[in-house]
């Protein structure tokens, strides 16, 4: 019997299952195998933005805070952990920190992501000078006299330091007068060890009724290379007329008659003495009372002691002779002696 269909060909699909040929890449799939890779290998990148009042020459005159702020491609920024050190001390973790005294500052600072990748780390330096410098001034002559409406030159010498950022190499100055009328304003040089010197010229004139006398303030302000400014003043002061005499007292002409009493520097006295014989009166001087003068003071002349006074107006008959009382005189005062006439 003839079969169309070999038996063997229905046996054979029924017991064997379709079979399919697929082509794989090999160079494909190594490339997907490096890119998965070990995983997360990239480093965070930290800034650092500085806050703070600048100067000049770089430096800050006042606190500075670092603030810190980090990215990475594999991670948000806030699973990322920043380190920071100053003056190489050991880096403690934050955000930012801050810096308050005078000085040179390196900062150094760092991130680390959660794969434990940890950048290379960065440094900044912070320059801080928050202090004037030191400035000192004299003026001579600082006082003027006599008023004379002359002009004079005034020397002003002085000097500035600076112990961090260093002195600008100029000062200025002002001088203030006190009635209004002087208003001189200049830039001098400071030498390489701080030192300056400029001459101002004033006038030597004041009012009449300004007891104080005539104040000139000279105002001169130094800066440090900051920025920082110190102000120093001296003062110049046209003295107040004290007068002819000086604070000494004045002189009298003389003492009247028959005082003898000093009234002032040098006064003399005279007293007059009646000298009696018989019927004539004669009159003798008496005695100078003599005052002396040591620094505007005067002093008491001596006990003056008219010994031998004469009697004066002594009456008598024929000869008779008037015998005088003695009288004493004190200070320069002399007494007068009365007589009374005696008959032999």
């Amino acid at each position: 019997m003839f079969l169309s269909t070999p038996p063997w060909s229905r046996a054979h699909r029924k017991t064997s299952a379709p079979r399919h040929r697929c082509t794989i890449e090999v160079g494909l799939l190594e490339g997907r195998l490096l890119m998965a890779g070990p995983g997360d290998v990239t480093a965070p990148v930290t800034v650092a933005s500085l806050v703070g009042t600048l100067g000049q020459d770089g430096y800050y005159r006042g606190p500075v805070t670092a603030n810190f702020s980090a990215t990475d491609v594999d991670d948000p920024s806030n699973t990322l952990t920043t380190f920071s050190s100053v003056n190489g001390g050991t880096p403690a973790a934050g955000n930012s920190v801050t810096l308050t005294n005078d000085g040179i500052y390196t900062l150094a600072f760092f991130s680390k992501d959660p794969a434990g990748n940890v950048e290379t780390a960065h440094t900044e330096v912070v320059r801080i000078d928050r202090t004037p410098p030191t400035i000192t001034a004299v003026a001579s002559p600082s006082t003027l006299f006599p008023p004379n409406h002359k002009l004079v030159s005034v020397t002003v010498t002085g000097h500035v330091a600076d112990n961090l950022s260093g002195v600008a190499p100029t000062v200025t100055y002002h001088v203030v007068d006190e009635y209004g009328q002087v208003h001189t304003t200049d830039t001098i040089s400071v030498d390489s060890n701080g030192n300056f010197r400029f001459v101002v010229q004033l006038p030597s004139s004041r009012r009449g009724q300004d007891k104080d006398g005539r104040q000139f303030v000279i105002d001169v302000t130094a800066t440090d290379l900051a920025g920082n400014q110190a102000t120093t003043a001296p003062t110049v002061t046209v003295l107040h007329d004290q007068g002819n005499h000086n604070g000494q007292g004045g002189t009298d002409p003389g003492g009247s008659g028959n005082s003898g009493n000093p009234t002032n520097v040098g006064s003399h006295g005279h007293g007059n003495q009646n000298h009696g014989h018989g019927n004539q009166n004669r009159g003798n001087a008496g005695k100078h009372g003599h005052a002396t003068q040591t620094q505007g003071r005067v002093n008491p002349s001596p006990v003056i002691i008219d010994n031998g006074s004469h009697g004066s107006n002594g009456q008598g008959n024929g000869g008779d002779h008037g015998n005088g009382n003695h009288g004493n005189g004190n200070n320069g005062n002399h007494g007068n002696g009365n007589g009374n006439g005696h008959n032999k």
